[in-house]
């Protein structure tokens, strides 16, 4: 059961980056990755069929409109406070929640521009919710939330590939997978072989051609020095994830890592 009063532990990735907020953004930004962890969640559960995961998104959806109408948000009522002091839009949340409708079920990506699709709405729409909590303002922020969340997505689905295939999602586009001798039907058994790490360092690569194109994007802007703390703690994971061949092993960024991180972070901004 899910507390109307608060929410959920977010447990997000991105706590780090929450440490140079002051405390009602950090508040604010906890609520919206506790948001977009619990739609995850359920989108996750093993133990649901696909009809019920789509049931209760759709719940979900439907709490999103009744706050925005001028209900109590039902089971998302702890969501009403940041919504109003910071004016998030609803589509944003509607669209992370599609997102998360795509992952109820296993399947397949064609190309980049499908991957792309399901990205904008997985990690794109949680950071253009999390802008105005952070105060960003200036440059082009739409763009550089969609680049910004392709990079930090594109890092998780090298990171998770064994995981997730295990599950069977390929998040990795078809096309891909082919062009270095990879069949997709067979992806599951490919980590390790030597298709696979060129296969794992062109992605690595786009991820960070996207993670260029959020610098260009942020030019002018400010508010966004958390946005940057956090990519920069994923490329560092990246890097650590080539260094190991993508050898499965996860990444971790030690005290020394995130001091790296922040002052890099701080040197794109300034």
């Amino acid at each position: 059961m899910i507390s109307a009063a608060a929410p959920p532990e977010s447990r997000s990735s991105f706590g780090p980056a929450f440490f140079f907020l002051p405390p009602r953004r950090r508040r604010a930004l906890s609520a919206v990755y506790a948001f977009a962890r619990l739609a995850d969640d359920i989108a996750d559960e093993p133990s649901l069929p696909p009809a019920e995961k789509r049931s209760r998104l759709a719940r979900l959806a439907a709490d999103i409109e009744s706050l925005y109408a001028g209900g109590d948000g039902g089971a998302l009522a702890w969501l009403a406070g940041p919504v109003r002091e910071f004016g998030l839009e609803k589509e944003h949340f509607l669209f992370l929640i599609e997102g998360m409708g795509m992952d109820a079920e296993p399947r397949r990506y064609r190309d980049i521009a499908e991957l792309k699709r399901y990205m904008s709405r997985v990690a794109a729409a949680p950071g253009l919710l999390s802008l105005p909590v952070l105060g960003a303002r200036g440059g082009d922020l739409p763009r550089f939330a969609g680049n910004m969340g392709c990079a930090v997505q594109l890092i998780n689905i090298i990171r998770d590939f064994r995981e997730d295939a295990g599950m069977g999602r390929v998040y990795i586009p078809e096309e891909d997978l082919l062009s270095f001798g990879i069949e997709p039907g067979r992806a599951a058994a490919s980590p390790g072989t030597p298709d696979f790490v060129e296969l794992m360092k062109f992605e690595a690569g786009r991820a960070r051609g996207f993670y260029r194109e959020a610098c260009l994007a942020a030019r002018g802007a400010t508010g966004v020095f958390p946005a940057f703390f956090m990519g920069e703690l994923y490329l560092d994971q990246l890097e650590t994830m080539e260094k190991n061949a993508f050898d499965g092993a996860r990444p971790r960024t030690g005290a020394a890592g995130k001091a790296a991180a922040a002052w890099r972070a701080w040197r794109i901004i300034c």
